[in-house]
């Protein structure tokens, strides 16, 4: 199974955002010592550098003087692109032509860095501006996560008054680092054209992990589920998709502990394809406390109860014929859905769409991503 969210990443490295030759600050995923120094590009836009990098140490006893006097301090609302020389950034010329009335905080310390932008951006180019790694997310408010810390007016890393996420689409990432965490979250109003952005890096702050118990989530169990099936010579239809009707739990591949609490019965069909994946899946005997538990991520925006799945939209994610498998038909009960939307575009992808039958006491998602993306039409968000 692929990656929820694949995009620009250099695992090994740094996420690459804020434009091509910009970076978002660099997060090495090995463990570091106290003494190894995190470099940081600090960037607004599409090739927009500072013309000094910053380069921190982890401990303000570790940075030499000329080195916490490159830290950025920056602080400027509605500014014009020419203006950005004179604010201190070296231009390349490959900075976005649309872009206009910037705001922009930067600042480092020893415990991070934060880099908060507004301005206004064509569609085309709010895509390249922000750049997000693998296993990002739309959340389900349109906000940042509320644990993030934006902090008060007297927090050097805080997040300025002036800043407020626009409307519309969004996109967020966080995780943890060896030694805090690491957030990025981009909105973006086609509208008005206004995006917003807040990316940091802290070592006095770890992102709160999703409530799931320490249970195996969809596509885990999916990616075992297809692991199995595969490793028993399971035969696939003619289609090429793997369909498994009435598993019993114990023979998916994942200790009991894993599994959601309750489970009874698992039905599936999957259609692993290069650069994605496609899968039904109904996981039986669940109270609705389970079930919410194992849909618990990505964050899920509610749908009105009761409605049927969104075939005709999604059919491209589907196994062939003129409607989803009669296995695949939950009754009354609620209904969410996340689609994985880039920023400008609006085009998408990957997409969820999950319902519980409260009678049955199951737990229906249809799950896709890739390859490629979709038109907007299949984000269910959308008109």
């Amino acid at each position: 199974m692929s990656p929820r969210g694949v995009l620009t990443v250099d695992h090994e490295s740094n996420v690459r955002g804020l434009g091509q030759l910009s970076q978002v600050p660099s997060i090495p995923l090995m463990p570091r010592s106290p003494r190894q120094t995190l470099v940081l590009a600090a960037a607004i836009g599409c090739g927009v550098v500072l013309g000094a990098l910053a380069v921190g140490r982890h401990a303000a006893g570790n940075a030499p003087a000329h080195e916490r006097a490159a830290w950025p301090d920056l602080d400027f609302q509605h500014a014009a692109p020419a203006d950005l020389v004179g604010l201190g950034f070296r231009l390349t010329g490959r900075e976005p032509t649309s872009w206009s009335d910037i705001s922009n905080r930067q600042y480092q310390d020893a415990r991070g860095f934060v880099n908060v932008l507004s301005c206004r951006i064509a569609p085309a180019e709010a895509e390249a501006l922000v750049r997000f790694p693998a296993s990002s997310w739309c959340p389900s408010d349109g906000l940042p996560p509320a644990d993030w810390p934006r902090g008060p007016a007297t927090e050097p890393l805080h997040v300025p008054a002036w800043w407020t996420p626009a409307t519309g689409q969004s996109r967020c990432y966080a995780a943890p680092t060896p030694d805090g965490g690491r957030g990025i979250f981009a909105s973006y109003e086609p509208s008005t054209q206004l995006l917003t952005a807040w990316i940091f890096t802290r070592s006095d702050w770890r992102p709160t992990p999703p409530a799931d118990g320490g249970r195996a989530g969809a596509d885990e169990l999916v990616t075992t589920l297809e692991q199995t099936l595969r490793a028993a010579g399971h035969p696939l239809d003619g289609a090429g998709w793997l369909v498994a009707i009435g598993i019993e739990p114990a023979r998916s591949g994942l200790v009991p502990a894993r599994l959601p609490p309750g489970l009874t019965r698992i039905d599936a069909a999957l259609l692993p394809v290069k650069g994605g994946h496609r899968y039904l899946l109904v996981l039986s005997g669940l109270d609705e406390a389970a079930a919410r538990t194992a849909a618990v991520h990505p964050p899920l925006r509610p749908l009105p109860d009761d409605g049927p799945p969104p075939f005709e939209r999604w059919r491209f994610a589907s196994q062939p014929g003129p409607h989803l498998p009669t296995w695949f038909a939950p009754g009354p009960g609620w209904r969410g859905h996340h689609c994985l939307i880039r920023l400008g575009s609006g085009e998408v992808e990957a997409g969820r769409w999950v319902a519980y039958d409260r009678a049955a006491r199951a737990l229906y998602l249809w799950d896709w991503e890739g390859p490629g993306v979709q038109p907007p039409v299949a984000d269910l968000n959308a008109p």
